[in-house]
């Protein structure tokens, strides 16, 4: 029933403490939406085709708009076929270029005929007139389109932008299971890099 809630919300705000995984359930809820599976279910398959696209970024109804910074850092810019200037220092915003090249993109018509799914992250990274940019597309989002922005802070973003979005808080797991998962992982001492990662299962992950 969450899951299928989430569905019906125009706009959807993930936040929580940094190491949360907003990028990961963003990623989920893509993989969810675009499923080729029932739709009833609350968790993506995992093994069909769109699945399949949705992980390796290459779904044609799907796009995640990120800093340039955070695309180089995720090790996306040479997989994306992006080039950046050698003298250059990548953006730490997301731009307003940016943001209307998204708009533009999804009021184009769905390739495989399950709507359209834009992911921002993070949405703290949006400069003023980004934000502003992306006000109308919050309020009425074209056609069957799955809008989801995720944020640290989410008290930092314009009001405007807040009050658009349904939220869904994120919390950082207990240390039991968030070791276990990364002893499932093959991470060889996961005690000691969750400490180190402070909390965060996914940094922890990160530094193994």
């Amino acid at each position: 029933q969450k899951a299928q809630a989430l569905d019906r919300a125009p706009a959807l705000l993930l936040c929580g403490p940094a190491g949360a995984g907003h990028l990961e359930l963003g990623l989920l809820l893509a993989q969810r939406s675009q499923a080729e599976a029932d739709a009833a279910e609350a968790r993506p398959c995992g093994r069909c085709a769109s699945c399949h696209l949705v992980r390796t970024r290459v779904h044609p109804d799907l796009l995640i708009v990120v800093p340039d910074a955070l695309r180089v850092a995720l090790g996306w810019a040479d997989a994306d076929g992006v080039s950046a200037k050698a003298d250059a220092k990548p953006s730490r915003d997301i731009r307003v270029e940016q943001v209307r090249q998204a708009i533009a993109w999804s009021q184009q018509t769905s390739g495989r005929g399950r709507g359209k799914f834009l992911l921002l992250h993070p949405a703290d990274a949006l400069n003023g007139s980004a934000a502003n940019a992306l006000l109308k597309t919050l309020e009425e989002p074209p056609g069957h389109l799955h809008l989801v922005l995720t944020s640290t802070d989410p008290e930092a973003l314009l009001p405007t932008v807040r009050s658009r979005c349904q939220r869904l808080g994120l919390a950082l797991p207990d240390a039991a299971g968030a070791q276990a998962w990364l002893a499932k992982q093959g991470v060889a001492d996961p005690a000691a890099l969750f400490a180190l990662a402070g909390g965060s299962p996914m940094e922890a992950l990160a530094l193994a």
